[in-house]
């Protein structure tokens, strides 16, 4: 079952987690895929995925999407736990927030579209979405001279530990990764078949999808970790042609930090041929630590529900004592 049993490969503080990129894909088969582009979208907490022998209840997760304006709608993913009595007062946890905008990214023959403007779309961040082709691939690799994991058992083995940050087998896409020296940017190669997930009525593999952001772990150091946050756009052009692929990871000039959120940077995901296949804007990280990955993981874990609101013998209790 793809949209199951491989996630649980995907691992935090212990547990099988859905990945952020997971809502992604949800979004992108309702609304049939490329060419489209998300906005604002917002990561806002986590979901276990129950193991068959705990007991625990399985959730059920919803997806909405609301018309805002013309070619804009938004969308927000929840989820709610099967309740075991039927009058049970449900709980609703939401996961991801954004945007689906309706772009004009690609021509009748396939080509980009020349000319988008993403200030149309309330970004601010100049944009040049380009297909850079066998010869621009070949000098992206060139110039990422300096390797920093030449394997997948380097790269996984390196970042991963166990109990707190995992990717197992399926989510294990990154074969080597690469810096430019001059400018510090990482090149990473993957490898996947998007066509047999295709097949399987996906659009873009959630494996895929999240190990493009695999490219952020070099730069946590050994007592810091980055959790998935969300990111200000992301143009999804076309399904890519060819199982190799490369993700090239430009790193935010400002490396703005707002309390835990971090703007880290952009990713542009070509395919063998040098055909631009996805580019995300404006990504950022919720930055924690190996010391409070439990704590912070039971945090977004736990549906808290809203406290009560005073009644009106409170209320008028307290605007006596405000009076002077």
């Amino acid at each position: 079952d793809r949209t199951y049993k491989h996630m649980c490969d995907h691992k935090m503080g212990g547990s099988a987690i859905f990945p952020g990129m997971f809502w992604v894909e949800m979004v992108l088969e309702a609304v049939k895929g490329a060419p489209i582009t998300l906005t604002n979208v917002e990561f806002k907490s986590m979901l276990k995925i129950p193991a068959a022998s705990s007991g625990e209840n399985p959730a059920l997760i919803a997806l909405n999407l609301t018309e805002e304006q013309d070619g804009v709608r938004s969308f927000v993913v929840r989820s709610c736990p099967s309740r075991e009595k039927w009058d049970e007062d449900p709980v609703l946890v939401e996961h991801c927030t954004g945007k689906v905008v309706k772009a004009e990214l690609v021509n009748e023959d396939g080509s980009l579209r020349q000319g988008f403007k993403p200030e149309a779309y309330g970004l601010l961040a100049e944009l040049d979405l380009k297909d850079i082709g066998k010869s621009g691939l070949d000098e992206l690799i060139t110039r990422h001279s300096q390797c920093e994991h030449a394997s997948t058992e380097n790269f996984y083995g390196t970042h991963c530990v166990e109990g707190q940050m995992e990717y197992l087998e399926t989510f294990q896409l990154v074969e080597s990764v690469h810096v430019d020296p001059k400018t510090m940017s990482i090149l990473g190669k993957l490898n996947y078949d998007n066509a047999a997930w295709e097949k399987s009525g996906g659009i873009f593999g959630v494996q895929l999808l999240d190990a493009i952001l695999h490219q952020t772990l070099i730069l946590a150091t050994h007592s810091a970790i980055y959790y998935a946050g969300g990111f200000d756009a992301c143009h999804f052009i076309r399904t890519p042609a060819t199982k190799e692929l490369y993700v090239h990871f430009t790193l935010d000039k400002y490396r703005l930090q707002i309390g835990r959120k971090k703007k880290v940077g952009d990713f542009a995901l070509y395919d063998g041929t040098g055909q631009l296949v996805l580019y995300m804007q404006g990504f950022f990280t919720v930055f924690g630590s190996f010391t409070d990955n439990y704590k912070l993981c039971d945090l977004l874990w736990q549906p808290f529900e809203a406290p009560a609101l005073p009644t009106e013998k409170a209320l008028h209790a307290h605007s006596l004592e405000a009076l002077p």
